[in-house]
């Protein structure tokens, strides 16, 4: 979606007959920079990047215990245990 408005930007005829150096620059930052945000959605996104993660499985989610020691410990769920059970206990 990012990338539409700046191909068409990029490829959009002009009323001048001869574009100006410049803008014949940006014309082509544009182009390029569209046409990446596109390969960038469409190839890399949506299939490379799943059909790596699948062939390395769980070695997506490996943690170094070096850095498992210095990220804070954060349990949600306990948090919600001990909600629910004050509520079991009447709020005492």
């Amino acid at each position: 979606m990012a990338g539409t408005p700046l191909v068409g930007r990029a490829v959009s005829p002009r009323p001048r007959s001869r574009p100006r150096p410049r803008r014949r620059l940006l014309q082509e930052f544009g182009f390029g920079l569209g046409f990446s945000v596109l390969v960038d959605a469409l190839l890399i996104r949506s299939m490379l990047l799943p059909a790596v993660m699948h062939l390395i499985g769980p070695a997506n989610w490996y943690l170094p215990t070096r850095l498992a020691r210095i990220l804070p410990r954060l349990d949600i769920e306990a948090a919600r245990r001990a909600l629910s059970e004050a509520g079991a206990d009447g709020g005492r």
